[in-house]
């Protein structure tokens, strides 16, 4: 890079007169001639440094190159295959199952009964249970001592044996009383047989070991999903719980006290109880569905370049099958029962040492603050080396669905007393489940070889060579340009001389098309006068406020002239509450004067975008006597919908009484003889037709003979020749018939193709839509100008009294499928349906969105696709608003193929939510995508909408934080979109452009930021409100695409 810098620079390097030395002229001889011009007394000192630092740099990579060869051998690496389960199957893994609160009330009151035991008391040994940050963090040490007090008063009066752990063993519940019904695969077995107590960080839980049964606890690949897993019915006991008062309780060990419900957890064995893994839970009355992903991994042991062991440490010997978790826990166990002389509860799994009251442990770890830290107590224990096999089970939870009617008779049967809404609210149903027939086998090898090490010091080498004649080429470049300025001065001198005439006449002219365009718009760059110009009261910038995407009652507010100096740019405008910069697309605007308040300072305020104004717009309008709310766009259209609903009921109650009136007797009489004339016409056509009997033999054979031999030849016949042999035939008025009714057929099938090229009336949720494009619903339906769809399970119906007596009928509340996201203040719901197990709802739904949707919708392929449904909740259910499908195995970089809107939800930002859902997705996938092309109109619109203020809040964030570059691929990886689209959507609006001197992209930072804040305004998905994970976990190298 310094030879490039010499090469580039204009004026010609200084040359610097060395003395002569002998020794130091005969090392350089040939090089001095060549490159001196004044004799070998002078010599360019830059052509040494440049090839000492190119030499320097070839050493050090060099030597780089040696040492990974060498480390190259030594490191490991790890393999990753997936493999397809055998016959034999997989083995269930061990399933602990605790209850949120761990003392039941009855012990408590039994011991409350002695008069010692008191609520502060039990307070006191429940912050036993916590672990000790949260004990140093939240514990008074006054309470501590007063609670240490009263347990010595207790032992020493009433209970002289009493310990920590027996306690929480005693106060647990019961596994007879907790876990009521058990099965594996539709089989019923007994929960406690399989079970054993254990003590946990969470009290006393049961682990059911599914080994230690008769049966064969084994994953059946062929069998999978919820009717071939785990079942647990557990009970709750709401009489049981105990809630406190004291406030050291509610912020230590409680934090969660008012949660109702279990926690369970899935793990080897071999690995103990989870104190620290990740647990599920589960709420009365609700039905969890967990479905596992199987890991087995193996690594290398110590004496073969790896880490691992099957054995245990001297210190830590046990009779148990060594696992890493239960000789950390020992270690751990051990290291503060040296320290204090007791251990905390949680570390105590064997019960060998005493348990540390909370009093005592915390003036124990209160000399030093070094026990507070995880990390500290890791690095005493490093003998604890990792295990050499073993099995993870990730757990992907979903929840809905009803409860199991078998165990509701079961449980009702066991207990008359309980009803079906008792056991609803009070117990509880865990499905687990293996989700896939194969599992991910990770296995640690030694992958090197000698082929490998010698094709990379070859390419190594070539690099080397190919480095050494860039530079020799650079510096003979050097020389040229150095002999060519030195030669002619004069004309280097006029050429600056022209060079500077030229500029300064550039210049000038540059300097007044500058100040005439001071006064455009900055946005549109032109000085129109028909819009409205306005300068930003900060920054003195004119803009117009149709540019900046204005509504007509701001343009009028900011016209006054009272208010023209409250107007501010987008760069200059800030939160009316925070004085923050604007980057987040969650923010609201005054009606009035558009001042923005942020999404923080929405949240700390609780105002709404209905009752927005500003203070400055409070005051002012107070001013004003006869001034009147006006409805936003939302409420007006709402409104206009509710009066035409209304009306249609009107006309159709109005229809229906005329047809009453209208049905009096002397219509009733001439109906009925046009019925009897009718029905003559038929009578007397079957009296006058003779039999084909009485027609000529000869005629009649002749006309099958050709028949036949018409079939024999594969040939079809004609109208005109059906027509001739009818004809001979048959009689006049079997012939007439015969015409007659093929006219009515042709005339009835031209008419069902024009009904099939126009379109239908949809009639949904009460709403009247026109469809925009034929449908592709069944020829009895499509071809009716109405079509009648349940609102829930999508039935379309021909005809509207049909459709009345479905609504009734109808069970279905919610489409199919696990909900993975609700927002109670907003009102929706998002569930997903997979095609393969519901494609009757998936192929309903496909054929009303054909409605709106041209081409791209197919009806006859939903077993490849997922449906994410978009519904609002109601008092009746979840009515459908929106749609989007994404395929299970994309062919293509896709993470969307069709979205839809509803009509009737149009205008409230349903499409940027579904559209910011399928990016959530693909960001827990880790994979950047882009949506099916090509996109529709309306779909195109949505999206680039929806990348501009992705970019925009980007480069404003940036901006803020005067970032030297924006990099695109940063970007990508945030928001999961490809980068092309993000090119594409900055090119559109004029932001980008290419230098070629530099080789590279520039964004115009000003012409970004002075974007419309209406650019950036959209709905945002909720992160934490959504319970999703992707089937395949994603791997830790990075992102990738759908089509790898």
């Amino acid at each position: 890079s310094n030879c490039t810098d010499l090469v580039a620079k204009k004026n010609v390097w200084p040359f610097i007169k060395i003395k002569r030395n002998t020794k130091y002229v005969k090392r350089v001889k040939s090089i001095t001639k060549s490159h001196s011009l004044k004799g070998s007394k002078y010599e360019t000192r830059n052509i040494y440094i440049c090839y000492g630092s190119w030499s320097n740099y070839e050493i050090k990579r060099k030597t780089k190159n040696i040492l990974d060869y060498y480390f190259y051998f030594i490191k490991p690496t790890v393999s990753k295959i997936s493999i397809v389960l055998e016959e034999e199957g997989l083995p269930f893994p061990s399933v602990t199952f605790c209850n949120f609160n761990p003392i039941r009330y009855s012990y408590v009151n039994k011991l409350n009964k002695t008069g010692l035991f008191s609520t502060k008391l039990l307070d006191y040994i429940s912050m036993s249970l916590i672990e000790i940050p949260e004990l140093m963090n939240l514990a008074d040490y006054n309470d501590l001592m007063k609670g240490q007090e009263e347990l010595e008063k207790y032992i020493n009066n009433t209970h002289e044996n009493f310990s920590i752990n027996d306690f929480i063993f005693n106060a647990g519940f019961e596994c007879k009383d907790m876990l009521r019904i058990c099965s594996l695969g539709g089989k019923e077995f007994n929960c406690c047989s399989a079970a054993r107590p254990v003590l946990t960080k969470n009290g006393k839980c049961f682990e059911i070991n599914l080994k230690s049964s008769n049966l064969k606890w084994l994953h059946n690949p062929i069998r999978l999903g919820v009717d071939n897993g785990l079942m647990i019915i557990a009970d709750y006991h709401s009489e049981e719980q105990l809630f406190f008062d004291t406030d050291i309780a509610e912020e230590s060990l409680f934090g969660d006290i008012f949660q109702k419900g279990f926690r369970y957890s899935m793990h080897e064995k071999k690995a103990g109880n989870p104190f620290a893994s990740e647990d599920s839970t589960a709420s009365p009355g609700t039905r969890v569905f967990t479905a596992l992903n199987v890991e087995y991994n193996k690594l290398l042991e110590n004496n073969n370049w790896g880490n691992c062991t099957k054995t245990w440490p001297s210190k830590y010997k046990d009779k148990r099958e060594y696992s890493s978790k239960i000789c950390k826990t020992l270690c751990r166990a051990k290291y503060f029962n040296d320290l204090c002389g007791c251990t905390p509860y949680p570390y105590n799994i064997d019960g060998k040492y005493n348990v540390c009251t909370p009093y005592k442990l915390y003036n124990c770890i209160k000399k030093d603050k070094n026990y507070l830290n995880g990390n500290f107590l890791l690095s005493k224990c490093q003998e604890c080396s990792p295990d050499c096999e073993s099995w993870i089970y990730s757990a992907y939870n979903s929840y809905g669905g009803e409860f199991p009617s078998e165990a509701l008779y079961k449980l009702a049967g066991r207990n008359k007393t309980w009803t079906p809404n008792f056991i609803k609210n009070n117990f509880v149903a865990v499905n687990i489940f293996f989700k896939d027939n194969s599992y991910t086998y990770y296995e640690q090898i030694k992958a090197t070889t000698v082929s490998e090490v010698l094709s990379n010091i070859g390419g190594s080498m070539g690099l080397f060579l190919g480095m050494n004649i860039i530079s020799v080429g650079e510096i003979y470049i050097y020389l040229l340009r150095i002999f060519w300025i030195c030669v002619s001065k004069k004309r280097r001198r006029n050429v600056m001389e022209k060079k500077k005439r030229s500029s300064s006449q550039i210049t000038s002219s540059r300097h007044e098309f500058a100040r005439l365009q001071q006064t455009f718009c900055q946005l549109c760059k032109t000085p129109s006068d028909v819009k409205f110009k306005i300068n930003c009261y900060i920054c003195e910038r004119p803009f117009h406020l149709e540019c900046l995407l204005f509504k007509e009652k701001s343009i009028n507010f900011f016209k006054e002239k009272c208010n023209e100096g409250k107007f501010r740019c987008p760069r200059c405008i800030t939160c009316e509450i925070c004085k923050e910069m604007i980057l987040n697309p969650e923010f609201i605007e005054c009606f009035n004067c558009s001042s923005p308040i942020c999404s923080i300072c929405i949240e700390n305020q609780g105002k709404k975008i209905e009752k927005l104004r500003c203070k400055i717009c409070k005051s002012y309008f107070s001013k004003k006597e006869n001034f009147k709310e006006t409805l936003n766009d939302e409420e007006i259209e709402e409104n206009n919908l509710l009066i035409k609903r209304k009306l249609r009921s009107c006309t159709n109650k109005n229809i229906e009484k005329s047809k009453n009136h209208n049905n009096s007797k002397e219509n009733v009489i001439e109906n009925e003889k046009i019925f009897k004339d009718e029905v003559n016409q038929y009578t007397q056509l079957k009296l006058d037709t003779n039999s084909i009997k009485n027609c000529n033999n000869k005629v009649m054979e002749k006309a099958l003979k050709k028949i036949f031999d018409m079939e024999i030849e594969n040939k079809s016949m004609s109208d005109e020749e059906k027509i001739k042999i009818m004809k001979e035939i048959a009689c006049e008025s079997d012939f007439k018939l015969y015409i007659n009714s093929k006219k009515e057929n042709n005339c009835k099938e031209e008419r069902e193709d024009e009904n099939s090229k126009t379109t239908s009336t949809l009639h949904y949720n009460n709403f009247v839509m026109k469809g925009l494009f034929p449908s592709k619903y069944p020829h009895d339906i499509k071809c009716k100008e109405d079509i009648y769809v349940c609102r829930f399970c999508l039935t379309p119906l021909p005809e509207k009294e049909a459709y009345i007596e479905h609504d009734k009928l109808c069970n279905w509340k919610h489409p199919p499928g696990n909900e993975i996201y609700r927002d109670e203040e907003e009102m929706i719901s998002i569930f997903e349906v997979d095609g393969k197990k519901r494609p009757d709802y998936a192929r309903r739904l496909c054929w009303l969105a054909s409605l709106f949707i041209p081409h791209k919708v197919s009806a006859y392929s939903v077993w490849f696709f997922q449906f994410y449904i978009l519904t609002k909740i109601t008092k009746a259910g979840f009515s459908l608003i929106g749609y989007f499908s994404k395929e299970m195995k994309p062919s293509g970089n896709n993470n969307l193929s069709c979205i839809l809107t509803m009509p009737h939800c149009m205008g409230h930002g349903y499409g940027q939510l579904l559209i910011d859902l399928s990016y959530s997705l693909s960001k827990r996938e880790k994979k950047i995508g882009s949506p099916e092309h090509p996109l529709s109109d309306q779909g195109l619109i949505a999206y680039r909408k929806y990348w501009k203020s992705i970019l925009l809040c980007y480069i404003r964030q940036k901006y803020k934080e005067k970032a030297p570059s924006i990099s695109l691929k940063e970007l990508s990886h945030q928001s999961a979109i490809f980068i092309d689209d993000l090119v594409s959507t900055a090119l559109s609006l004029g932001i980008i452009g290419y230098n070629k001197f530099s080789e590279s992209y520039l964004i115009n930072m000003s012409q970004a930021i002075d974007q419309p804040l209406k650019e950036l305004r959209r709905k945002v998905l909720k992160e934490k409100l959504l319970i999703w994970s992707p089937e395949n976990k994603p791997t830790a190298d990075g992102w990738s695409r759908y089509d790898c």
